[in-house]
C-alpha cells in the first residue's frame, strides 16, 4: 500500500517531533542537473545544509526518492525548496510506500517551507517526490522523522531459523 499527499495548500505546522533525529538512507533522482561546473546530485537534499540543493533536469514527471533501508513509520515530512523561478515544486506530490512504483498523480499548490504530519498512517520505506509535468524537481532540504516498524513475524522458538518456523519444522540443517 501507498500513501501520498499533494504538497501545497496554507503553510501546514512545524513538526512536533523535532528532537528526534531524522531518518537518513540512499537518495537518487530522475537525472541530476549540471551546469558544466557542478552537479547537483540527490544527496544534497539531505545534508543538512539549506543553501545546497538537490536539482534534476528539465523532465517529464521528475522526481527525487530516498530509499529510508527499512520499513518506517512515518510521523513528519519536512521539506525546504527555494521559492523562484524553477526552482519552485508546484503541483508536486509526495508518496510514501515500500514500493519505487508510482500511483496516479494529484497536483496543488506549494510553499518554500512545507511540514506535513502524519498520525501513524504514512509507512513505507520510500519516500518519493514527483513534480509532474515538464519541469525541474528541486529540494533544498528534506527531513523525515519516524521510526522503525517492528516486525511482522516473532520467532518464538529462538533455536529455529526463519525459514523453518514459517514452515513448521523443527530445527534448522
Amino acid at each position: 500500500m501507498m500513501s501520498s499527499v499533494a504538497l501545497g495548500g496554507a503553510f501546514h505546522t512545524i513538526c512536533n517531533n523535532t528532537a528526534n533525529s531524522t531518518l537518513k538512507g540512499n537518495t537518487t533522482q530522475s537525472s541530476s542537473y549540471s551546469d558544466g561546473k557542478i552537479t547537483l546530485y540527490s544527496d544534497r537534499a539531505i545534508d543538512g545544509n539549506m543553501t545546497t540543493c538537490a536539482h534534476t533536469s528539465e523532465m517529464v514527471n521528475s522526481w527525487w526518492r530516498i530509499d529510508l533501508l527499512g520499513v518506517y513509520n512515518i510521523s513528519c515530512i519536512a521539506i525546504y525548496n527555494k521559492n523562484h523561478g524553477n526552482a519552485n515544486i508546484k503541483g508536486s506530490q509526495i508518496f510514501i510506500g515500500n514500493s519505487r512504483e508510482i500511483p496516479p498523480l494529484m497536483s496543488t499548490d506549494t510553499n518554500t517551507y512545507n511540514c506535513f504530519n502524519f498520525n501513524g498512517e504514512a509507512v513505507g520505506r520510500y519516500v518519493t517526490v514527483l513534480t509532474p509535468g515538464s519541469h525541474f524537481t528541486v529540494l533544498c532540504d528534506v527531513k523525515i522523522w519516524g521510526s522503525l516498524k517492528g516486525a511482522t513475524h516473532i520467532l518464538i522458538h529462538k533455536t529455529m531459523c526463519l525459514f523453518n518456523a514459517v514452515h513448521t519444522y523443527s530445527n534448522c540443517k
